[in-house]
């Protein structure tokens, strides 16, 4: 009530005669009134935005706003040559060319296609139903009025037959909002306004968090919340202990190699459209579709800040906050932090980043996946399940330490950073990346409260740019390099040929004959403010007696291929069950519409890392089975309507997944085969063929290796069964267009070797 106090008026405390107790009655008068006009004012007062989607959809809009910016920014340049008051240029600073600039690009894209109104998303407003709502609910003043029993009997009947009626209207309204959005899923003329008139369909409206203070109540007023956010977020991303890092050091010199006008255009290109913008309200769209003169005009600014020492204010994030997936709601700790930058500053990260890429990826080992070109998780799972085969073939035992980080990005030391960084690159990319960490803040907000919560942040890589991961991953680097300094050197000679360490970002494992001493390895990463997640740290054992390894996830995926497949089936039904009104409007969509949202939002799940599985022709037969299930779905085919499996394909353009996956398996194989050789993929590759042990007995379990040298059987060529046939293929596998020849030999084979009869078989 605090922020409606002023509705309050006439209150009255009154004590009774028995002091003991604590019972008081209070009396108020409230004016309903004006807090309707209160809430209807809080309603209006959102302001319209820029008509952004004007300017990426129309090439008319797009030349006036370029037209009206290039009138703006020759007018301001023409007006800074002509300028010769020494006090005028003096005040002329590059903050104030900046908001200049900022200003332009405002009034520009507002007077070339205008602005839209933001409509807030509210439930049916219905004359009828607001009617039939308050007739209910009259009858319900009187039920409770009426002393009659045979009365209030009849107005119970007459209501409940009213409460049938507006639920009736209820369902006819959703059912009416939903055929809306479905119209507009099929008028969609591109693929993003497609996939964002499909999330209307299921998105529901963002509510304000339940969060918890430290007494353990929850707060409900949104500037409580806001505080309550605002100082969890301080405590971790602000230590008072640490020396913030000024922008600039030494005395002011330009850059040896300044920012040029394409490197500015190319980061601009690289920015995504439909994003949220920043703190300076410059969507990316207008910095992407802007004009050469913009390009300069930015390139000039960044070039000034450094030869002179002025600093820019472009490092504030606007934080909000999002409840964690499975996550208690309340407790603070639960809540994920998303950064809005402002569009400049990741301009500028994207700018250092092209400029640092080739002295970061000198100085990565090959262990690390993570945030480079070329490499992806599909590199992680890969390398696990060679090494899961070996096991399965021979009588040895692999154990993986996999130890994970908490809050690893938010706790790195940035002047450490700044020194290791010191030794990789040149001196014009260190003053960038000095200048990136400097006078970080960060300013909370919430929804509905009336202020903003403003704080810096000294520790961590920034939130929210492409260049933080990057800088974080070379930090960790230096630390795991003390670390493995600290590991036992292998003795038995499979640790000299497998990977001995397989990471992706903060997810690290340590792979040998034995585990690793995790306090050892929690030691040396104190140094480096970097803390280890003892309850997400597993330790996994490899071998053919155990089953437990089968459900260890690495990152993302399970190293049993059965295990995997049927948790990727799991997922892809409920992405399918939450596009149901998508499926069950089918006379409304296309065909070719309900296919493309399929394949995007359903199938894209389903076959996460399927170039790592290994199956055989009957659990291929099966994910086959479930593909067509799902597609059946998809066009709202049901019992008896009946349709022949190459029927249902066809119409679908589709395939059987199997062959899918194995076009998707070779391509991964070339792929990886044709990188560096040091790569723990490719030494674990190398290491299957190697024996150590004593082969095991029985029939072999069906693995990644035994999958692929079955594809290779598929055609008269050679087979993979040791070193020098491997040796052989990755000579085939760096010509791509004799790969290319291979893999489309093998998927040919692979269809005409089906054994069902798909215009015989109905399912």
């Amino acid at each position: 009530m605090k922020r409606n106090k002023h509705l309050l008026t006439n209150a009255r405390l009154y004590a009774g005669t028995l002091l003991t107790r604590d019972h008081k009655l209070v009396k108020a008068s409230f004016k309903l009134e004006k807090h309707k006009l209160c809430r209807k004012e809080q309603h209006s007062k959102r302001t319209p935005k820029p008509n952004i989607a004007a300017i990426v959809n129309k090439e008319e809009s797009q030349r006036r706003y370029q037209n009206t910016l290039d009138t703006k920014l020759s007018s301001i340049t023409s007006d800074r040559k002509n300028n010769t008051d020494n006090s005028k240029a003096r005040a002329d600073s590059v903050p104030d060319r900046l908001k200049c600039v900022q200003t332009i690009i405002k009034q520009s894209i507002e007077e070339s296609v205008g602005c839209v109104a933001t409509a807030r998303q509210n439930k049916h407003n219905d004359e009828e139903l607001s009617q039939l709502s308050k007739r209910q609910k009259d009858i319900r003043v009187k039920i409770q009025n009426t002393k009659d029993n045979n009365k209030r009997d009849r107005l119970k009947i007459e209501r409940n037959r009213l409460l049938h009626t507006i639920r009736k209207r209820q369902i006819k309204l959703k059912n009416e909002e939903i055929e809306k959005k479905i119209e507009g899923i099929n008028s969609a003329k591109c693929d993003h306004a497609m996939f964002k008139a499909t999330r209307l369909l299921y998105q529901k409206q963002f509510k304000n968090h339940k969060v918890e203070d430290q007494e353990g109540k929850l707060a409900s007023n949104p500037n409580d919340i806001l505080d309550i956010v605002s100082s969890h977020f301080k405590s971790k991303f602000e230590d008072e202990k640490v020396e913030e890092i000024t922008p600039f050091e030494g005395e002011p010199k330009p850059l040896k190699n300044p920012i040029t006008p394409e490197e500015v255009r190319k980061s601009f290109n690289s920015l995504s459209n439909n994003k949220a913008p920043g703190e300076d309200q410059i969507h990316a769209e207008l910095l992407k579709y802007g004009t050469p003169l913009l390009d300069q005009t930015i390139a000039d600014i960044f070039n000034t800040t450094f030869s002179k020492h002025e600093n820019l204010d472009i490092n504030t994030g606007v934080l909000i906050a999002i409840q964690k997936p499975g996550k208690k709601k309340g407790p603070p700790n639960n809540l994920r932090p998303i950064t809005l930058l402002n569009s400049l500053r990741k301009a500028l990260s994207i700018i250092t980043l092209n400029r640092i890429r080739p002295f970061v990826e000198e100085y990565l080992s090959k262990s690390q996946s993570g945030f480079r070109p070329d490499r992806s998780t599909a590199d992680v799972v890969w390398t696990h399940k060679w090494l899961a085969a070996k096991t399965l073939k021979e009588d040895v035992i692999i154990k993986i330490s996999g130890i994970d980080m908490s809050a690893a990005f938010d706790t790195i030391d940035r002047n450490q950073l700044l020194n290791i960084i010191a030794t990789i690159v040149n001196e014009d990319e260190l003053r960038i990346i000095r200048f990136v960490l400097s006078n970080t803040k960060i300013k909370t907000r919430i929804n509905g409260a009336t202020k903003t919560n403003t704080f810096i942040s000294n520790v961590g890589t920034p939130q929210g740019d492409s260049l933080s991961p990057v800088l974080f991953i070379v930090y960790l680097e230096h630390a795991l390099k003390e670390v493995r300094t600290t590991l036992p050197r292998p003795i038995v000679k499979y640790e000299k040929e497998i990977p001995n360490e397989i990471a992706y970002a903060d997810d690290v494992d340590f792979i040998g004959q034995d585990y690793v001493n995790i306090n050892e390895i929690q030691e040396t990463l104190h140094k480096y403010q970097l803390k280890v997640n003892t309850d997400k740290t597993e330790f996994t054992a490899l071998s053919k007696n155990e089953e437990d390894w089968k459900n260890a996830k690495k990152v993302g995926s399970l190293i049993g291929d059965l295990e995997d497949v049927e948790r990727r089936k799991q997922l892809s039904t409920a992405a399918l069950n939450k596009l149901y009104h998508v499926w069950m409007k089918g006379n409304k969509l296309k065909t070719t519409t309900k296919i493309q949202l399929y394949k995007s939002l359903v199938k894209s799940i389903l076959l996460y890392n399927c170039s790592t599985w290994a199956l055989t022709l009957t659990e291929e037969e099966k994910i086959n089975a479930f593909h067509r299930k799902q597609l059946k779905k998809v066009l709202n085919i049901k019992f008896p309507v009946k349709i022949t499996n190459k029927s249902l394909y066809k119409k679908c353009q589709e395939k059987p997944l199997s062959l899918q996956i194995l076009k998707a398996r070779w391509n991964l194989f070339g792929h990886i085969l044709r990188r560096d050789s040091d790569i723990p993929a490719n030494r674990a590759t190398r290491a299957y063929f190697i024996q150590y042990g004593h082969k095991l007995r029985g029939q072999p379990t069906t693995t990644l290796p035994i999958v692929l040298n079955r594809d290779l059987g598929l055609i008269d060529h050679f087979r993979l069964h040791s070193t020098d046939d491997l040796v052989k293929i990755t000579e085939l596998a760096k010509d791509r267009k004799q790969w290319r020849e291979l893999s489309a030999r093998i998927e040919k084979a692979a269809e005409a070797s089906q054994t069902v009869n798909w215009d015989a078989t109905r399912q």
